[in-house]
């Protein structure tokens, strides 16, 4: 009985239940076609919408610049990175040169928990809706959570350190990581099987 309560607390502790607190709407209805990353796209404008129970956590976020959103990829679908080979990947920057990387040293979207991080810059808090610049997002995509960037807490070491000393990875080796408005494009999202090759599609059209 014992053996079968340890079981059974494991469990619960293996599976954990989040909550969306809201959703943003962007322009953007397919993955290949968003933007990569939101401080490579600042100037285009998103809205956050937080459902009415979670309105009141908004309650001073007016004061920050920038704003860390932690979102749910849900139009990865849900089985597909369980699949064999799904942990490393290649990320949309490196698609010209097809360099593959764990997915833990990227951002690509295919990931165990399909977390997305976006940060953004806060243009208006009104209410229980924020606008904000910089949109790498796909529209009605699910926020998890919202958390505040500071410098002084989010740049490693700051102000003693400079940022040409904080090593970048690959990031650092790719032409694309300054290249503003840069898409996901095709490739990647092929690979990983979100979606069908282009020429499968012709085919079926």
């Amino acid at each position: 009985m014992v053996a079968q309560a340890t079981k059974q607390a494991v469990t619960r502790r293996r599976s954990f239940r989040l909550r969306p607190i809201g959703y943003v709407r962007t322009p953007y209805r397919y993955p290949e076609e968003t933007p990569t990353q939101a401080p490579l796209n600042p100037d285009e404008r998103g809205l956050l919408v937080v459902y009415p129970r979670y309105a009141p956590a908004l309650t001073g976020l007016a004061e920050f610049d920038y704003v860390q959103l932690i979102t749910l990829l849900d139009r990865v679908p849900e089985w597909l990175p369980d699949g064999p080979g799904q942990l490393v990947q290649v990320p949309f920057m490196l698609q010209d040169t097809g360099e593959e990387v764990g997915v833990f040293a990227s951002r690509f979207p295919v990931r165990p928990n399909r977390l997305g991080l976006s940060l953004v810059h806060v243009e208006e808090v009104r209410g229980r809706h924020v606008r904000f610049s910089g949109v790498d997002m796909l529209d009605r995509t699910p926020v998890i959570d919202v958390k505040p960037w500071e410098h002084h807490l989010d740049v490693p070491g700051w102000p003693a350190r400079t940022l040409e000393s904080i090593r970048g990875g690959w990031y650092q080796r790719t032409r694309n990581v300054g290249t503003r408005g840069l898409l996901a494009g095709r490739p990647s999202l092929e690979r990983a099987g979100m979606l069908r090759p282009q020429s499968q599609e012709e085919e079926v059209s």
